[in-house]
C-alpha cells in the first residue's frame, strides 16, 4: 500500500518527495547554487521537515516544488532566478536563444547562440542540406 504524503499532488505530475534542496543542486544550471542555498535555508527556519519533490528550470526560471513550504518562502528566490545567469550566477535576463527561454548573461546568450547555430549546421550536413 503506498503512503498517501499530505502536500504531494500526483495530479500535478509531481514525484515523489527526494530530501531537501542540497540534494537537488544539479538539477539546475550552478548559476543558481547560491539561490538555492538561500532558499534552502528559508525553507528550513520556515519548516526544518520540509521536502523536495522537484526542482527543475521552467521557461528560464528556477522552479521550487516544496512540501510543508509555501509559496511566501519560495516566490522570492524563483522571482531572483529570471536575474540571475543560470550558467555562472552573474546578472542575467530572460532571453530565447534557440528558441528555449533561459535567464543568461550576455556572454552565456553568445555561447548559446553558437551552440545553437553549430547544432543547426550539423542537422543540416546530416540532411545533406546545402545552405550554400
Amino acid at each position: 500500500m503506498q503512503e498517501v504524503i499530505p502536500g504531494l499532488d500526483p495530479e500535478r505530475g509531481l514525484g515523489p518527495l527526494r530530501d531537501q534542496i542540497p540534494e537537488h543542486y544539479g538539477d539546475v544550471g550552478g548559476g543558481w547554487r547560491d539561490i538555492l542555498e538561500r532558499a534552502h535555508a528559508a525553507a528550513l527556519e520556515s519548516n526544518p521537515d520540509y521536502r523536495v519533490t522537484q526542482v527543475k528550470e521552467k521557461f528560464g526560471g528556477l522552479r521550487l516544488y516544496l512540501v510543508g513550504v509555501g509559496g511566501a518562502v519560495t516566490d522570492p528566490f524563483e522571482q531572483e532566478s529570471y536575474t540571475t545567469c543560470e550558467r555562472c550566477g552573474k546578472p542575467g535576463a530572460l532571453r530565447r536563444p534557440g528558441g528555449w527561454y533561459l535567464t543568461l548573461c550576455a556572454e552565456h546568450t553568445i555561447a548559446r547562440e553558437a551552440e545553437v547555430a553549430a547544432q543547426v549546421d550539423e542537422m543540416n550536413r546530416l540532411l545533406g542540406i546545402d545552405e550554400d
